[in-house]
């Protein structure tokens, strides 16, 4: 019997939680179906996708399409994102008899027919943005009505034939069910939530510590870092627990996303460098080695889709601290303890928690099982269900 072909459709990867999404999908697809990714990113290799999410895609028998498209569409950096989108859905269309299933995992597609969509955030409804109800979304002067913003998206739409009702008929997947709702809001589609894939092990356990209560008691932040992400809030919050006390100290680790912010940041870190590292160039495995020597994680974003640097965290036994916002409360399991919406608030969970061991080993134990949620034998199971059903 001839195996069904499927596309799945990724832009370019800019290597975060969304492009995990990507690479488990392939993963989870290859053995029963004939699998292509669609992409324009000239750089995207296998090889590099199993190094940073420790997929084996390159011992699978995965082709790859590179698509023709302008040359400021080809990498993350250049911007044009809904531009490149509508791009996508233009040339994936010309190719939609070439495959039985179409899915993409960026966001919304209308592919010419219906197919899969994962959506990490609804991506085309941006102009209406007063109906996501997503405050942070709305705060990016970019994503602000104006006439030239209703131009450049009535372009995309232009570019792409791009028809809403077609692409409410796919089958939509959504990485939280936060997210879930804003899609409602947004289209009032039906959505499956399936958490984004986790996969962060230290290969050698034996250097880890034995016992919760052995690690490191400070903490680790992870993300791009730029604005959104909070650091500087972060490390305004751990200043504030170090003065009732308590000697903890913070790795912020991510790439950087926003020069101005990190030259901020490196200046903060000058005037704390006794107790504020930050980590540039982390392999997956040196990251994995630092989040499980340390019994604490903070996350700072508001309004986070998912937060898949909380789950790494969470999965790995940290006790987590996050803004009470987006669908990252999911990750740590809505403990109304982890959860805060001030600095001062943060503050005095903290170190309540920091003063009861007890309490810890509880929260860490309930990270323990919060994390298999998050497990990739649970994404890949999800993924090959529904798609076979589909």
């Amino acid at each position: 019997m001839q195996r069904k072909r499927v596309g799945i459709v990724h832009p370019v990867f800019g290597w975060g939680g969304t492009e995990a999404v990507c690479a488990w999908t392939l993963m989870s697809l290859c053995d029963s179906f004939d699998t292509e990714l669609l992409t324009f990113d000239r750089n995207i290799t296998f090889e590099k996708m199993d190094r940073f999410y420790g997929t084996k895609l390159s011992k699978q028998n995965i082709k790859i399409k590179l698509l023709r498209a302008p040359e400021p569409f080809h990498s993350m950096e250049s911007g044009y994102h809904l531009l490149r989108q509508h791009y996508i859905m233009k040339e994936v269309k010309k190719l939609k008899d070439d495959y039985d299933i179409l899915f993409s995992t960026y966001n919304e597609m209308d592919f010419g027919v219906r197919g899969i969509q994962y959506i990490h955030f609804p991506y085309i409804a941006s102009f209406e943005h007063e109906r996501l109800k997503e405050a942070t979304f709305a705060e990016v002067w970019y994503h602000k009505p104006s006439p030239i913003r209703w131009w450049y998206e009535k372009l995309g739409c232009i570019l792409s034939s791009y028809n809403p009702s077609r692409m409410k008929q796919n089958v939509t997947l959504v990485n939280s069910n936060w997210t879930g709702k804003i899609v409602w809001d947004a289209y009032e589609i039906d959505t499956i939530t399936v958490y984004p894939p986790v996969n962060v092990e230290p290969k050698n356990t034996t250097l880890q510590p034995p016992n919760f209560l052995h690690r490191d008691a400070g903490f680790v932040a992870i993300g791009r870092i730029e604005p959104t992400k909070r650091f500087i809030e972060i490390v305004k919050i751990l200043s504030g627990v170090r003065v009732r006390g308590y000697d903890v100290h913070l790795h912020i680790v991510g790439k950087v996303g926003d020069h101005k912010y990190f030259k901020k940041l490196k200046e903060l870190q000058r005037e704390n460098y006794s107790w504020l590292f930050i980590e540039d160039g982390l392999t997956r495995e040196d990251l994995a080695r630092l989040i499980s020597s340390h019994r604490f994680g903070i996350h700072g974003k508001i309004n986070e889709h998912f937060g898949i640097a909380v789950a790494e965290m969470v999965k790995l036994g940290c006790v987590v601290f996050v803004h009470n916002s987006g669908g990252q409360i999911e990750a740590v399991g809505g403990d109304e303890r982890l959860m805060y919406t001030s600095e001062g608030e943060a503050v005095e969970k903290i170190v309540k928690i920091i003063h009861d061991a007890s309490l810890q080993m509880e929260l860490h134990e309930n990270a323990l099982k919060q994390g298999t949620l998050f497990s990739v034998e649970n994404y890949m199971n999800s993924i090959k269900r529904i798609v076979e059903d589909f």
